[in-house]
């Protein structure tokens, strides 16, 4: 996950090393992402000439791998515990969004920040349905991180 102070965030689940996936995470990535996601929509849901379909892979194809996997999503500070953190970002598929509330915490190694993020409630909420679904935490570690302040 990337956050932006704005409000923004890109989560992006990947098996890739940080190092490699870190440093494209910008928001010429939401942009492009969301550009892409809405061309396979378009194919998805209209009728369309096997010459459009073949310029929308190629397209597609020309996108970095990341573009592809990466969600766009909002994250706020919850209004009554400033240590919990609340992230929503689209789903996989259009009529899915995830709701991710963390709390933010203090590693041992640096009492004094808050560098640790443990999960508290993920699920997922279908649009179509008016339904949410709760996914399992019970083996989750915190997640423990640190500002980058270069790529380089």
């Amino acid at each position: 996950m990337r956050f932006f102070r704005d409000g923004r965030a890109i989560s992006l689940l990947s098996t890739a090393e940080p190092a490699d996936v870190v440093h494209r995470l910008t928001p010429d990535l939401l942009r492009h992402g969301h550009q892409l996601q809405q061309q396979q929509q378009h194919l998805v849901t209209t009728a369309t000439t096997t010459a459009a379909a073949s310029s929308s892979s190629s397209s597609a194809a020309a996108a970095p791998p990341a573009a592809r996997l990466a969600l766009r999503g909002r994250w706020r500070l919850d209004d009554q515990d400033e240590r919990l953190l609340v992230v929503e970002t689209e789903g996989v598929d259009p009529k899915y969004l995830y709701r991710m509330d963390l709390a933010l915490r203090s590693a041992a190694r640096a009492p004094a920040r808050n560098t640790r993020l443990a999960w508290r409630a993920f699920a997922s909420y279908n649009r179509l349905t008016d339904d949410w679904a709760a996914f399992g935490l019970a083996n989750d570690r915190p997640f423990v991180f640190s500002r980058v302040r270069s790529y380089g």
